[in-house]
């Protein structure tokens, strides 16, 4: 695999990254800081972009968008890993939770309190539509440049 079509994926899906936190960081409470969004999930996309996409171009379209797809939901699930695990950090270091099962079940809490921000159709519009360009235009970008 070349190395300019995983770079163009990763480049594209840090695209779509930036736009879906873009609209996310716009609909967030003011007690929840967007401080940390953009480099957490921009460096997400850039890996994610990097290995799930860039390691399956060359297959053909299909599974190109399958790819892209994938790492979409991929960007979804770890941004919310990692955010919620943030936040679930601040809170315990502000003792919010006595034990640590509480904790834990805190950071379930944060994960799905995280999600309801996801809800909104041009985040999920971007996310699909974008994550699946990704995918293709690798695709492509690995056909001019084999």
């Amino acid at each position: 695999m070349p190395t300019s079509a995983r770079l163009v994926a990763a480049l594209c899906l840090v695209a779509v990254g930036a736009l879906a936190t873009l609209f996310v960081a716009e609909n967030l409470p003011e007690q929840i800081p967007a401080r940390y969004l953009y480099p957490v999930n921009l460096v997400l996309a850039f890996l994610l972009g990097w290995t799930t996409i860039g390691k399956r171009v060359g297959d053909g379209v299909v599974p190109s968008l399958n790819a892209g797809l994938t790492a979409g939901f991929l960007l979804v699930f770890w941004a919310l890993f990692f955010h919620s695990l943030g936040r679930m950090w601040i809170l315990s270091l502000r003792q919010a939770y006595k034990y640590p099962p509480e904790a834990i079940l805190g950071w379930f809490e944060e994960f799905a309190g995280y999600a309801v921000y996801l809800q909104d159709f041009s985040v999920i519009a971007i996310l699909v539509i974008g994550s699946a360009l990704s995918g293709v235009i690798a695709e492509l970008v690995n056909r001019v440049y084999r």
